[in-house]
C-alpha cells in the first residue's frame, strides 16, 4: 500500500503547489482532483503535468471526482470522462473515479438503477 493524499484536502491550491507539499509531506501518491487537472493543463500541458509527478516521485493514484448522472447532460459527462482518461493514459494513471450522484423524485429507485446501468454500459 502507498501513502497517497487526494486533492480534495487542499482545495485552495492548483496542482503545481499541491504536488510539491504532498511529496514533502512523504505521500507517495495522489488522487488528482478533476477540477484541478483540467487548470492545471489549460495553463501549461499534459506532458508538464506529466513532468512535474515524475520530478516529485509522485504518483496518480487516480483523477476524480467524476460527476455522472443519466438525468443530466450526458453529453458533457461522456465528454469529462472521455478528456479524463486521455489524461490519465498519459500520466500513468490507472484509474478514474465516477461518482453517481441523484435521480428524480418521481422515479422509483429500480428505474434509476436501470437508467445508471444503461448509461454505464455506454461509458464502459
Amino acid at each position: 500500500m502507498r501513502p497517497a493524499i487526494n486533492g480534495a484536502t487542499s482545495m485552495n491550491h492548483p496542482l503545481e503547489v499541491e504536488i510539491p507539499a504532498a511529496a514533502a509531506a512523504g505521500f507517495e501518491g495522489l488522487e488528482l482532483w478533476w477540477d484541478k487537472v483540467v487548470d492545471y493543463v489549460e495553463r501549461y500541458s499534459v506532458d508538464e503535468l506529466e513532468a512535474l509527478l515524475k520530478r516529485e516521485k509522485m504518483k496518480a493514484i487516480s483523477i476524480c471526482p467524476f460527476a455522472f448522472s443519466p438525468f443530466r447532460d450526458t453529453e458533457i459527462c461522456r465528454k469529462d470522462i472521455q478528456n479524463g482518461l486521455e489524461i490519465a493514459s498519459r500520466i500513468g494513471c490507472t484509474m478514474l473515479t465516477i461518482c453517481a450522484y441523484g435521480r428524480p423524485v418521481e422515479l422509483g429507485w429500480r428505474q434509476a438503477a436501470e437508467k445508471y446501468a444503461e448509461e454505464l454500459k455506454v461509458l464502459s
